[in-house]
């Protein structure tokens, strides 16, 4: 039992070292920081009400709307934590509490999609990188460097998948 723990404690803190993650909440954070848990959660299901409202006012099927909303949140939120880890090892940032910084990505991302596709002009994506540039630097107390170089890390990702499904399209 003893080894199990050793290696569990060991493994823990390699994962840590591998991305910008603490695993254990620092002392300076209080639990009762709203920037931890309730604003995220609010931006969580704010998000989700507002695409939820856009895809039933545009006629979609609600169970293929919510599955749909499903695979996008789970999604999204993978890519914005993947951007965390490429991010972490760029510029050796870390964006705290892995569990406080996933409720914070996902909150992140569902907001910034929501009030970008609530939007229908030519501007829309430069709405959506703003707000997330805004909110990362707000949630994870992040410097305007260490924001950047996030937003930047993230936009080149969703290039590559944008042009990889493009050529993916093609062979079809």
């Amino acid at each position: 039992m003893v080894a199990g723990r050793h290696l569990t404690a060991r493994l823990r803190k390699r994962l840590a070292d591998l991305g910008g993650f603490r695993v254990q909440r620092s002392p300076m954070q209080s639990k009762s920081d709203p920037k931890e848990t309730l604003i995220p959660i609010a931006l969580i299901v704010l998000g989700l009400v507002i695409l939820l409202v856009l895809g039933l006012s545009a006629g979609a099927n609600t169970g293929q709307l919510l599955t749909a909303l499903a695979l996008t949140a789970i999604v999204g939120t993978v890519l914005m934590v993947v951007t965390a880890f490429l991010t972490a090892k760029l510029i050796k940032v870390s964006f705290g509490d892995r569990r406080a910084a996933i409720l914070k990505f996902a909150g992140i991302y569902l907001i910034s999609l929501a009030i970008g596709l609530s939007f229908t002009f030519v501007g829309a994506p430069l709405i959506v990188i703003v707000l997330s540039f805004v909110l990362i630097l707000w949630l994870f107390d992040v410097t305007v460097y260490q924001a950047a170089i996030f937003t930047l890390v993230r936009w080149v990702i969703s290039v590559l998948i944008a042009l990889a499904l493009m050529l993916v399209q093609r062979q079809r």
